[in-house]
């Protein structure tokens, strides 16, 4: 949503998105994590809480200002969404891209599920702060 504000020039609403996001971050970090405001003391389950409820209230406002600001976008004709031809043209704008990434992502899922098999996290190999004695 943000790429989309900047597309538009309009630089103001992911800062205005971004700086309510974290208000609420910060406040319900403080609420959920210590227990205060009448709410329980969850610790780090709260702080994920925290995280989860400030951006869902970043969508929010976000969504909020792209239904007031930029209501002549969003009154197109629905037809157009479900157009083949610019579906197509994007396609094979972006085959190439999509296809390194879908590579990329292949190659780093298979590395992970071999480090997850081979019992790498429990080994002091590849704990680097094990390794100097840090831990």
């Amino acid at each position: 949503m943000n790429g989309f504000f900047l597309g538009t020039a309009n630089a103001l609403a992911p800062m205005y998105i971004t700086f309510l996001t974290n208000i609420v971050n910060i406040a319900a970090d403080y609420a959920l994590i210590f227990g205060h405001w009448g709410v329980p003391a969850m610790g780090v389950e709260g702080a994920a809480w925290a995280a989860v409820a400030a951006n869902g209230v970043g969508v929010t406002t976000g969504g909020l200002i792209l239904l007031v600001k930029y209501r002549s976008y969003l009154q197109g004709e629905i037809g157009r969404i479900f157009a083949l031809e610019p579906l197509r043209h994007l396609l094979q704008t972006n085959s190439y891209l999509f296809g390194r990434t879908l590579c990329l992502l292949f190659a780093q899922f298979s590395m992970l599920g071999l480090i997850a098999r081979g019992g790498c996290p429990f080994s002091r190999s590849c704990r680097p702060m094990a390794n100097l004695g840090l831990s």
